[in-house]
């Protein structure tokens, strides 16, 4: 595996040659989003915070596309899906200027670590989402997004290659298992921090549930029907039917043959049909020495 310093990015290699590119910010890779990424990254920890936004936070592929959506219809008591994404929301992407124009109460999301969001959320006491999703999955479901993403990544692996490159944490926004073992570290050194932590397994399987959770947690009280018509909106087919064709020609190009692939299966054990042997043992040895001492738990089947 080797590694290119590139001006502001980062090549790497994986064990077959095949390179895939970030943007560096502070030796962390980060896909290569249009316009100022490191103007952006230096005005963030001075973003202007709202006493009622909602911050959705979690590893590259953890579920926020999904949560995101499931937020706003929450939120706003509309159960339509949104003609829009989540990337309209994104702290890496959206210049600040560009979300202090957006009306309240904004779903903003980001995939960066505690630290790095706006430093009055503190103050302000922001409500966070904090969302988890077992590692085998996200491993699976970021191969695709890198893959498809091509405009971004330029990545012309296979799964066998871009499996170690996860493994070493050589993807956007580095290693998971760093991340999740940050995220843990820092909401015990903050237990007044107003989170909510969601786990995308337990959101698919007691959808209802988990949503009135939220809910609960958002301070708003919905009906019966409204989250019977929030489930049948935020089943992932009929989610995937409405928001690939939410894209602009634009963002378009970016992905391979122009097809948005953002929701690809949406489902519990996916990596079941990816992983061999060898690599869920590897997979597994790995996860017990990175995660070892940690309170964090997973559900890997349906």
């Amino acid at each position: 595996m080797s590694v290119v310093k590139d001006g502001e990015h980062l090549i790497y290699k994986d064990p077959a040659g095949n390179t895939i590119k970030f943007f560096d910010y502070k030796g962390i890779p980060f896909p290569i989003f249009p316009g100022n990424m490191t103007k952006r990254m230096a005005k963030l920890p001075n973003f202007k915070v709202r006493p009622d936004d909602v911050y959705i936070c979690g590893y590259v592929k953890s579920g926020t596309n999904w949560v995101w959506e499931v937020t706003n219809m929450l939120l706003s008591g509309l159960t339509e899906n949104i003609s829009n994404n989540k990337q309209s929301m994104m702290l890496e992407i959206k210049d600040a200027e560009e979300l202090d124009d957006k009306p309240s109460p904004r779903v903003l999301n980001t995939h960066l670590l505690l630290p790095d969001l706006p430093k009055d959320i503190f103050a302000k006491n922001s409500r966070i989402i904090y969302l988890l999703r077992n590692p085998k999955d996200v491993c699976v479901s970021h191969f695709h997004h890198d893959l498809g993403l091509s405009g971004l990544y330029q990545y012309n692996g296979d799964w066998q290659n871009y499996f170690q490159l996860w493994l070493d944490g050589h993807v956007d926004y580095g290693s998971w298992f760093d991340y999740v073992r940050h995220w843990e570290e820092e909401l015990k050194l903050h237990p007044n921090l107003n989170v909510h932590v969601l786990h995308y397994e337990n959101l698919k399987l007691n959808f209802i549930e988990e949503a009135r959770k939220l809910a609960s947690f958002f301070g708003v009280e919905r009906d019966k029907q409204f989250y019977e018509r929030l489930a049948e909106k935020c089943d992932f087919k009929t989610m995937k039917a409405f928001k690939d064709d939410c894209y602009t020609e634009v963002e378009n190009t970016f992905w391979r043959n122009n097809k948005p692939n953002f929701f690809r299966k949406g489902v519990v054990g996916d990596w079941k049909t990816h992983f061999t042997v060898a690599q869920n043992e590897q997979f597994d040895a790995i996860l017990k020495e990175r995660l070892r001492g940690s309170q964090l738990q997973f559900t890997y089947e349906g």
